[in-house]
Formats: structure tokens, sequence, C-alpha cells
């Protein structure tokens, strides 16, 4: 399957961003050897200033056991930066996150943009979301 490039504006700025819709997980190496898989998160990096993956524990029981175990922060996942914020969208494309000149980022897909198709991605991480190694998977279809 490929998927369409998402693109992002704000209706209060000129501020316009992409980001590939590339199927990768995130993998913890545990220190007593067990591991857990988790998916990265759409979020806005403050040090990046832009939209990006980040880390995301949640609030349900992995959410929860996971950050017991774990002494930093959440981080964004080009810059390793903790100052992010998770972004959702709702039916009708429109974030809840409130950029920096207070208008809203909103989604779009056009139907005449490039479609995507990835190799799946794993990310090998500590812990604390430092990277231990990338291995990649078959094609997505």
């Amino acid at each position: 399957m490929s998927w369409p490039l998402p693109r992002y504006q704000c209706d209060g700025c000129d501020y316009r961003g992409i980001t590939l819709p590339m199927p990768f997980s995130l993998v913890y190496q545990l220190g007593d050897g067990a591991t857990i898989e988790s998916y990265p998160a759409l979020g806005w990096c403050f040090d990046c200033n832009s939209l990006t993956k980040i880390e995301d524990f949640g609030d349900d029981a992995f959410g929860n056991e996971f950050k017991e175990k774990r002494k930093s922060k959440p981080s964004c996942l080009k810059c390793s930066g903790t100052n992010i914020a998770l972004v959702t969208f709702s039916d009708d494309d429109r974030s809840d996150f409130v950029h920096a000149c207070g208008g809203t980022i909103y989604r779009s897909y056009s139907d005449n943009s490039p479609r995507y198709c990835f190799k799946t991605v794993r990310y090998n991480l500590d812990i604390e979301g430092n990277l231990l190694s990338i291995s990649t998977g078959k094609t997505t279809k």
C-alpha cells in the first residue's frame, strides 16, 4: 500500500510543512533483556520549530509502566530535544495545537501529490531513548 504525502499549514502565518508517512516502530531494550515496542506520534518540536515524529508514552498501562522505568522525558525523534507537544487532528483535519502565532495547523492531502511506499524501519533504543541500531523489514504494500 502507498500513502499520500500529508501537508500541513497554519491559518495564522506562513508556516508550511510535510512529514513522510514512513512506517516505523520504536523498540526499547530494557535492562533485563525484555523489549517494549511502541510507535511514534506526530508532535510539535519547539527546538526544530516544526511538526515531526516524537516519542509518546500515552496514559495507558504501557505508558504508565514505561514512565516508571524511564528517567528522561519523551523526546523529538529528529533532534532529541524534550521541548515537545503532542499534536492530534480531528476528523476535519484541524489540529488541537495552537501555533506560536496563535493560529491553528491544518492537515491536507492532494490527489495529485506523490504517493510513497517504504520498507518498515525498526529503531532499537535503550530505555532512555538512545539509538542502539536501526533495522529494516519488508516493503509495505
